[in-house]
């Protein structure tokens, strides 16, 4: 060979038709630890490992007899000390007299192979670190949840009932001063509406903290006062509906569930511009399903700078968190379809639950 192809960066060997070789590089040679005259030849099996030995023969010839060229074959070679180095090979038949002469280009993939190993080691980083990541995302919702439901607890059983009493003794002394006739009937009057107002804010803010007839009515009941507080004032129609009433759902599945709607509902009313949203509550086997439907603007699917996208965010790591499913169905001025599915066996906190799954699609 020149002076030129016995340096190029590569391995270079021609083959007769017996798997002699008959021409090689110095770049080969090198590699492998060998003259490049001391391979001249000799069989190629001499460079061969028993497992590319047995390819080369029963795979690598026979299809290069009927193609003529193969490409990016991986095919080890070994060393004169018996170390196998990984390669990947071309090779081409040429017509030589009556017979074919292989002409093969061999290609090391030892950095290559280091590079897969990082790659692989980085996915497997990424991976685990996703799963810590969800893992603590699921520990957040929990303690979140249990920190709303206690102070829920704190603020129906105590302030409430504290700030109830007030009212009542407040309009006990007001109709005493009404029928004594003293100058402080308006004002005691005035003072028994505030601590009245006072306590339906405070009964309001435990219902949205934590709400109780999640617990004692049922999902489909809790989401029809959370859409007619929701929709209080707003003029927008909001309709619940729903056939069978539910199977039975651990109070995790029925939870997250209610918290999608309620995001989906405020997102709806807040920035869809719609005249009606309907929620449907159902189910089918194993799993628990809401819909929540309107016919407002619309939006660009996966656009992440849309008003709400943070409450689709919202929805989508709760859903993650207990193993549930996302499809939102939108398009500009066609409004926009959420589904969300939970399945009903939902692990209780603290079990890792399954990979949620959200697609999002527009149609036209």
């Amino acid at each position: 060979m020149t002076d030129s192809i016995d340096r190029w960066p590569c391995g270079l060997l021609s083959l007769d038709p017996g798997g002699r070789i008959v021409a090689v590089n110095r770049s080969l040679g090198d590699g492998l630890g060998y003259l490049a005259e001391e391979l001249l030849g000799q069989s190629i099996d001499r460079l061969l490992p028993a497992g590319s030995r047995i390819f080369f023969h029963a795979h690598l010839q026979p299809l290069l007899a009927v193609k003529g060229q193969v490409a990016e074959v991986y095919l080890p070679l070994k060393t004169r000390h018996g170390e196998t180095l990984p390669m990947l090979v071309n090779a081409t038949s040429v017509a030589e007299g009556e017979g074919h002469r292989s002409d093969c280009a061999f290609f090391p993939t030892t950095m290559r192979a280091r590079y897969e190993e990082r790659l692989l080691a980085a996915k497997c980083e990424a991976e685990s670190e996703r799963s810590r990541n969800a893992a603590l995302a699921e520990r957040i919702a929990v303690m979140r949840e249990q920190l709303r439901q206690s102070l829920a607890h704190t603020l129906h059983e105590s302030l409430a009932q504290e700030i109830g009493s007030l009212k009542w003794r407040l309009e006990a002394l007001h109709a005493g001063a009404a029928a004594a006739g003293t100058e402080s009937a308006n004002e005691l009057a005035e003072l028994a509406r505030t601590a009245g107002a006072t306590l339906e804010r405070v009964r309001r803010l435990s219902y949205e903290l934590h709400p109780l007839e999640l617990q004692q009515l049922g999902l489909r009941a809790a989401t029809q006062r959370c859409a007619r507080a929701l929709a209080a004032g707003t003029g927008v129609a909001v309709e619940v509906v729903g056939g069978d009433p539910l199977p039975a759902a651990r109070d995790a599945a029925s939870l997250v569930l209610f918290r999608v709607v309620e995001e989906a509902l405020r997102n709806a009313l807040g920035h869809a511009r719609a005249s009606r949203v309907t929620v449907e509550i159902g189910h089918d086997a194993g799993t628990i399903m809401a819909t929540v439907r309107d016919d407002g603007i619309g939006m660009c699917a996966g656009t992440p700078d849309e008003p709400g996208s943070l409450g689709l965010l919202e929805i989508r790591q709760r859903l993650a968190s207990v193993g549930g499913a996302l499809a939102l169905r939108t398009a500009p001025g066609r409004g926009c379809t959420l589904e969300a599915r939970i399945p009903r066996a939902v692990p209780e906190p603290g079990v890792a639950a399954g990979p949620g799954r959200a697609s999002v699609s527009s149609t036209g």
